[in-house]
């Protein structure tokens, strides 16, 4: 399925690290048990959790795997919801997406919302749902794709071939498989009528269109006003975005210059003016992760194995000496933990 722009091969989306609460979870490497910090680096929870993974808190309760299923403590380490599900997500508004095998095959999965006391918003019918953007998530029926509220009830039919989230009021609908696509409003009604065969969402009023071998991007009128150059192009953050030329990932202005000359092996978005990207260095090819802020300049250095995205102040590393670390936008290290033993 060509998800446009943001594809996802599961029924369940799973968030990458980062939510509006902060406490982080860590590993205590000697016992295999997990525990919370907050964001000073104190432990909220001890390391007692005997868990797979567990992630940030979010809307008050914090995914867990426990023998290969999916449930939710609460910020005292209880679990709430019993981990049942094969696929989960994190919780937003009050609502997260849940995954469970289907009655008649070993190997296919259904889906279904959630609320914080494990009631179903809806029910496990879906073969995929979304996670919800601007209150309303992508839905999959009979091999079709349309859109429910956050009650549950459908708003859009399952009409539509291929869809993607809607962003800035507006999502990209593709009515047959290799069609050009289109931007639909709320209403279903078409917004743009794109001649693209890659259209993605729009953020900061621009999204990136395609034309099967390079990307640029379109304002709300339909208007190509960064030319088709890229042989990649992301969504817009923060007035920047991450574009790919020659196999290396730079940024561009919301006028199509390079604000950062493309050197990068990967890079992610903007966030609090911080963003995560990874070079390639020596002879080795060794890979290191850092931040730059929006001139291109390093202001945590690209000495780390892997990096996420900042939110909240706080940013996720993992260091070449065996231990993760939660790093403050200066690169100080609020909490660092040993992710294997010696």
């Amino acid at each position: 399925m060509k998800f446009a722009g943001s594809m996802v091969l599961f029924c369940c989306v799973f968030s990458v690290w980062g939510a509006e609460e902060n406490l982080l979870p860590f590993l205590d490497s000697s016992t295999r048990q997990y525990g919370y910090v907050d964001q000073k680096g104190n432990v909220v929870i001890p390391a007692e959790l005997s868990v797979q993974t567990a992630d940030v808190f979010s809307d008050g309760l914090a995914r867990v795997k426990i023998r290969d299923r999916y449930g939710y403590i609460d910020k005292s380490g209880q679990l709430v919801i019993p981990a049942v599900y094969p696929g989960a997500s994190m919780f937003v508004n009050n609502r997260a997406v849940v995954a469970k095998l289907h009655p008649s095959s070993e190997t296919k999965i259904i889906c279904a919302v959630i609320d914080k006391d494990n009631n179903e918003i809806v029910p496990f019918k879906y073969s995929y749902i979304s996670e919800f953007s601007e209150g309303l998530a992508a839905f999959r029926d009979g091999g079709k794709y349309g859109f429910i509220n956050e009650d549950g009830e459908v708003v859009l039919e399952a009409v539509y071939a291929e869809v993607d989230l809607f962003k800035d009021g507006l999502a990209a609908v593709y009515d047959r498989f290799r069609s050009n696509g289109r931007y639909i409003d709320r209403s279903g009604k078409t917004a743009l009528h794109v001649n693209y065969r890659m259209i993605r969402s729009f953020s900061e009023g621009l999204a990136a269109v395609g034309d099967g071998r390079k990307f640029g991007y379109i304002d709300k009128k339909g208007d190509l006003v960064i030319p088709l150059q890229f042989d990649d192009a992301l969504s817009f953050s923060e007035g920047l975005a991450a574009v790919v030329q020659d196999g290396q990932y730079g940024y561009i202005d919301t006028e199509g210059r390079w604000a950062v000359a493309p050197r990068f092996y990967r890079a992610g978005q903007f966030r609090e003016g911080r963003a995560a990207v990874t070079e390639v260095f020596g002879r080795l090819q060794e890979i290191r992760c850092g931040y730059i802020d929006k001139s291109g300049t390093p202001v945590i250095p690209l000495l780390y194995i892997h990096s996420t995205d900042f939110v909240n102040g706080v940013g996720w590393v993992r260091r070449t000496d065996r231990h993760d670390a939660y790093l403050d936008s200066d690169g100080n290290t609020i909490f660092a933990y040993q992710n294997y033993p010696e």
